[in-house]
Parts: structure tokens; sequence; C-alpha cells
């Protein structure tokens, strides 16, 4: 990571972090190094390393937790603010603590929280402003839970993948949940047409009239099963198989693009 230049105040700012984290940097190394002696040299890689890891991420966190707990206001947005609600004044209650998963582990904040008398809503200003989701997730973990959901099942991503690669422990449906709520987004911003990335002009495929177009292609599959004693398994015949292909075909649907003339 490139160096940043810091305003005087940022610098100050800086500085005084660093001696509050340095004490817990201190206290994980003495417990990274007495794990590491304990072990025989043939126990030095392998597990160890994902214990190193845990003891890596706890400094990380304690960081995290440090900088938010300084910046004081917590959300705090006045005695009352605007509902998201319904727009009516929400007045503020008090500060609410809650844990919540980062891609470093799981940290604990206090944020301000305000209720509304008109419609009965409350919220937490901080959440939206720190983008923090219903899952208890931060943004870092939202991506890599949301890039583990979508290569294998949800049960394996909680319990092996998001763990094995990450140290982020959660259950399958907040993998469920996160995944199908980041899918949800990312429709609304493409029926909304949100473009991705650089526009690009395609070289599209032309048809006898001249006209640009597209091919699409669809494709299904299924597992014939047996029941108990290889008599047939309700609901798994070819003939409703090939049914449920055909009521599906919009959730497997590829686009294939031909960018030059066949």
């Amino acid at each position: 990571m490139a160096d940043l230049t810091l305003t005087a105040d940022q610098e100050a700012e800086a500085q005084r972090l660093a001696e509050i984290i340095a004490q817990k940097a201190k206290e994980e190394a003495l417990r990274i190094a007495r794990l590491l002696v304990s072990k025989a040299d043939h126990e030095l890689l392998g597990a160890t390393e994902f214990e190193v890891r845990d003891r890596v991420h706890a400094i990380g966190v304690y960081a995290l937790e440090t900088a938010l707990r300084e910046r004081k206001k917590w959300g705090y947005q006045g005695s009352s603010t605007a509902c998201p609600h319904c727009g009516d004044s929400a007045r503020f209650v008090e500060y609410r603590p809650k844990g919540f998963v980062s891609l470093l582990g799981e940290l604990r904040l206090s944020r301000g929280y305000y209720h509304c008398g008109h419609c009965g809503h409350g919220h937490f200003p901080w959440d939206a402003t720190l983008r923090l989701s219903p899952q208890r997730l931060t943004p870092g973990a939202q991506e890599v839970v949301c890039l583990a959901g979508i290569q294998e099942s949800f049960g394996k991503a909680a319990e092996r993948t998001l763990w094995k690669l990450a140290g982020l422990r959660l259950s399958e449906s907040t993998g469920e949940r996160a995944t199908e709520a980041a899918g949800t987004r990312l429709g609304e911003r493409l029926q909304a047409g949100a473009v991705f990335g650089q526009r690009q002009a395609w070289d599209w495929n032309r048809d006898a009239r001249g006209q640009s177009c597209a091919y699409v292609s669809l494709d299904a599959t299924g597992i014939l099963m047996q029941g108990p004693a290889a008599a047939k398994a309700e609901g798994h015949s070819r003939a409703e198989i090939s049914a449920r292909k055909a009521r599906e075909w919009e959730r497997t649907a590829t686009l294939t693009f031909q960018k030059t003339p066949r």
C-alpha cells in the first residue's frame, strides 16, 4: 500500500491511534510467539498457520473497533432527524451496541438509535453510513460471503470455504440471505439501466435483414433419483424432471453474444 499524504491533524490522530493499537499488537505478538515456540518442527506449518492468522486478525479487528470508537458521534445526528420510513421527525433514544462480522472477524459497535413516534419505526443512521447489512456483515465481509455463495452451496460455503479461506464463521442462512440480497440489488440496478465497467461498442452479428442480434442458449440439468429398494422417488420421474426443466429455464439461461459475423 502506498504511503498516504495526511494533513497535520490527520497525522496527529494517526499517531494517537497507533499508540492505542500498539498495545494490542504487542499482546497478540506475544501470544503468537508462545504458540510458535510450543510447536515441534513438523507442527510449525499447517494448522498453526490458521491459528496465527486468527491472532493477526484480532489485531485488525481491534484497530477497526478503535478507529470507529474514536469517531465519537457513532451516528448521532442531533436530538432528532428525519425518519427514513415516513419522513416525519424521529427522536434520538440512546446508543445501542451490536456485534457485526467483518472481514477480519467479529467486532462490536455502539450506534445512535432513533425512533419515530409517527410510524413507529426505528433506525440507526450509522448503519447506513457504514453500509452494514441486515445480516450483520460489514461491506468487506459481504463481498467475500457473496463470492463464496455463488461458487458452491451455502452450507459448504459457511461450514468450510469461508472458514478456511477467510477465517469467517457464520451460518448457512446468513450466507444465503446476504447473497440473495446482493443479487436483488444487482438486478434492481440492471433494471434501472446501470452499466458496470466502461461502455463498449460491440460488433454485433447481423441477420439476413441486416439487423444486429444476439443468440440465446438455454440449458438445464436434472439427476434421476431412486427411492428405497430402487423404487421410484416421488417427483423424480423423467417426465417430471423434463417438466421442471421447462419451468426453470429462466434460471439456467445463458446469453452468448456473437461479436463478428459468421
